[in-house]
């Protein structure tokens, strides 16, 4: 038979384990009845000057679960969205069009923490 307090440390184990699982099955159940629930919207490159360009990149997210230092990886540069929530997010760099010349324009990798606790990194 359990005594109080170890009924009382089963409880509160219990509620920790719980709430620290708890937004990465959200998430995971999230995901998988929408796959685009992180994607890149927008993608435009506008012209600065005689050689520079600048990117403006896009996501939007459509998760209920909080994505922590969200950053973007591309062209060897990172661009960091911060904390993100539902909504759309627009960020920019300045590259040299020398720079781009024969390069194809893709995410390199997605970088964040689910609720702050789950770090996750997707390459492409």
């Amino acid at each position: 038979m359990l005594t109080p307090a170890k009924t009382g440390i089963a409880v509160v184990l219990t509620l920790i384990v719980l709430a620290t699982l708890t937004p990465l099955a959200i998430f995971l159940v999230e995901t998988t009845q929408d796959p685009n629930i992180l994607s890149i919207t927008e993608f435009n490159i506008r012209q600065l000057g005689e050689n520079q360009l600048e990117l403006i990149i896009t996501i939007s997210y459509n998760g209920s679960i909080p994505l922590k230092d969200f950053t973007l990886k591309i062209l060897n540069k990172t661009i960091e969205y911060g904390d993100i929530v539902r909504g759309n997010y627009t960020r920019s760099i300045i590259v040299s069009a020398d720079r781009l010349q024969g390069l194809e324009l893709k995410i390199e990798e997605y970088s964040f923490k689910i609720a702050g606790l789950y770090r996750v990194s997707i390459r492409e």
